[in-house]
């Protein structure tokens, strides 16, 4: 069977949090890590500065969900993804995408940024991740008990896939 990973880099509220494309860029260039777990570092620094001072527990709370709903996505989005066969370990994409309240898929998801060293592999590898997005839905934020209320985690998704 082969392994793959998909990395949520941010479930961004709104603007204020969304990342620049070089950020973006950069974090997407990043190896997997090894037990596969995310990178929520410059998550954290865009909430920290975006909280205006809010108090630690505040920004715990919202740092929980974030992590919740990156793991609920990564897993949804893993058994909708067919990884295309015979890519280069360095081939990445990233994409956005809108879900609204019910979880479902609004308009279309967005490629944000493709590096592989093979442009054909790199298409395949944007194609295949935007057909996983678009056949995942409903995506489980909008049942979870935790994360149901808290749609303005889970609403905007940047979204990493790359063959390990």
């Amino acid at each position: 069977m082969k392994q793959a990973w998909i990395a949520l880099l941010a479930l961004a509220a709104s603007s204020a949090v969304a990342q620049e494309p070089a950020e973006t860029e950069d974090v997407a260039r990043a190896e997997a890590p090894a037990n596969q777990a995310f990178d929520l570092s410059g998550l954290v620094r865009v909430m920290d500065s975006a909280s205006g001072g809010a108090d630690d527990r505040s920004v715990r709370r919202a740092l929980n969900a974030e992590e919740r709903a990156a793991g609920l996505l990564r897993t949804h989005l893993a058994q909708c993804w067919r990884q295309p066969d015979a890519i280069d370990r360095r081939t990445r994409v990233t994409v956005s995408f809108t879900l609204d309240r019910d979880g479902q898929l609004m308009g279309e998801p967005r490629l944000l940024y493709a590096s592989g060293p093979h442009r054909a592999q790199t298409r395949a590898l944007r194609q295949s991740a935007i057909d996983a997005i678009r056949s995942c839905g409903p995506f489980p934020m909008a049942t979870d008990p935790f994360l149901a209320d808290r749609y303005d985690v889970w609403r905007e998704v940047e979204a990493v896939f790359a063959p390990e």
